[in-house]
């Protein structure tokens, strides 16, 4: 499972590599810039909602809480990130583990 998240980061830091260096964005047509907002929205929604399954996951299972800190905590601590933002995708991920089943179900359906 860890190699699949370590692919997820590769292909992110390759899209970076093209597009952001120098000038290369204002060489793409409209619809190659376009179509990549919108594609790296739907991977965003893809991730956030992982990453609060995820979430949701450590903290049902309390293994935070034996390293001595809350999950949204230990995740700012750890990941270099606003404990606010993690706070909010746990509780996210928490309420399609309990109250949105169907939704997390549609989720992982595409």
């Amino acid at each position: 499972m860890e190699l699949m998240f370590e692919e997820l980061v590769d292909l992110a830091e390759t899209a970076v590599a093209v597009v952001v260096p120098g000038d290369v964005a204002r060489t793409l047509l409209d619809s190659d810039v376009t179509t990549g907002v919108c594609q790296i929205e739907r991977a965003r929604t893809l991730l956030d909602s992982i990453e609060g399954v995820l979430l949701a996951e450590l903290e049902a299972r309390g293994t935070t809480d034996r390293l001595g800190m809350r999950t949204s905590g230990w995740v700012a601590k750890r990941c270099n990130v606003q404990r606010g933002r993690v706070a909010g995708r746990l509780q996210v991920g928490l309420k399609l583990r309990t109250v949105l089943r169907d939704s997390e179900t549609a989720l992982a359906a595409g």
